[in-house]
């Protein structure tokens, strides 16, 4: 993976307050759209290219064969809808350039989950990373070609205050804080498969919010 832009944190002042999230999407049917090589690589360069235009700040992402999972940092005037209707929309338009005659690219569904402390981050960066090697993909996550442990894309820092040993912060239980305004992250199971049939199936990742777009 040659030739990735240099991403630094340009466009974003140190006072203005963001916001994290841990986001799933998952290809229409859950098929395995990015499997192949160049499929996932034009998701990476969609993905980074709004980066680039200061859209959202990426912490972590990986690319699986049916799904991706992020974890990006947005202003507080900026919500999750717009993040990802820019990478679905700007991903669809770009595969459907490559002449493909795919009528639908994603689920209409993505799950969002806003990280409030240190733990919480730790683990989501533990579980993005872990994900191709819990599908016995890889044999150590740094195996994965398109896997933040192993990239050529610079990421973003981690959030001032989900540092450790930040002050104030302390690990508590999330409400979700969904712009949508769904109930608590970790008691959505249930309507999770209600709204998307099997939702989580290959994304592993039901137990929050969902949205669409």
């Amino acid at each position: 993976m040659e030739g990735h832009p240099v991403l630094g944190t340009a466009g974003f002042s140190r006072r203005q307050m963001m916001k994290t999230y841990f986001i799933t999407a998952s290809a229409y049917m859950h098929q395995n759209l990015f499997q192949r090589n160049e499929t996932a690589e034009l998701l990476l360069r969609t993905i980074f290219r709004y980066r680039y235009a200061n859209e959202f700040l990426v912490h972590e992402f990986v690319i699986m064969p049916n799904h991706l999972h992020l974890l990006i940092s947005l202003e507080d005037g900026h919500g999750v809808g717009r993040a990802m209707q820019l990478i679905k929309g700007g991903f669809s338009h770009a595969i459907g350039q490559t002449g493909s005659k795919l009528r639908a690219v994603w689920q209409p569904v993505y799950y969002e989950h806003r990280v409030r402390d240190t733990a919480e981050y730790s683990r989501i960066c533990t579980y993005i990373h872990e994900n191709p090697v819990r599908r016995n993909l890889v044999d150590a996550p740094e195996d994965y070609p398109f896997s933040s442990a192993n990239t050529d894309y610079r990421l973003d820092e981690v959030p001032e205050r989900l540092k450790p040993g930040s002050a104030g912060l302390q690990a508590r239980v999330s409400d979700g804080d969904t712009t949508h305004g769904q109930r608590s992250s970790f008691a959505m199971t249930t309507a999770a498969h209600q709204v998307s049939g099997r939702a989580n199936r290959g994304a592993e990742a039901p137990h929050y919010p969902i949205s669409k777009c």
